[in-house]
């Protein structure tokens, strides 16, 4: 009883940690991805204009500076594109862990034991 006792209080744990954690890392890449988006709209206007200087006056600098801009957008949008798929990543982990946390405890537990009720801490006759 007393090891069944402490990997139930080592579940709880995990499934805390992961949760929280996983919710906080999901946050976290949210807020991130919302800081890139901005770095991209940026990105995207000032491509957006050096294509128009460059129609107005093809000889003109902009021209030159055209695949730099690209490129820049591009890379903007790589990163906010890695922010969003990380932040959905833990969002799936801050979930997924603590049930499979407590799905194997207390399969372990049944195989074990063959009790099917929810262990409680403070319970008597446990």
């Amino acid at each position: 009883m007393k090891v069944e006792r402490i990997l139930y209080k080592l579940s709880i744990l995990v499934i805390l940690v992961s949760g929280l954690g996983g919710a906080g890392m999901s946050i976290y890449s949210y807020v991130q991805a919302s800081g890139w988006q901005e770095v991209v709209d940026t990105a995207h206007d000032a491509m957006n204009k050096g294509y128009s200087d460059c129609e107005g006056d093809p000889s003109s600098l902009a021209c030159e500076f055209i695949p730099d801009r690209r490129e820049a957008f591009e890379s903007s949008v790589g990163r906010r594109d890695e922010y969003q798929d990380a932040s959905k990543f833990w969002l799936n982990v801050s979930w997924a862990v603590p049930l499979a946390v407590i799905f194997l405890f207390y399969s372990v537990r049944w195989a074990f034991t063959g009790k099917f009720r929810p262990l409680l801490i403070g319970a008597k006759g446990d």
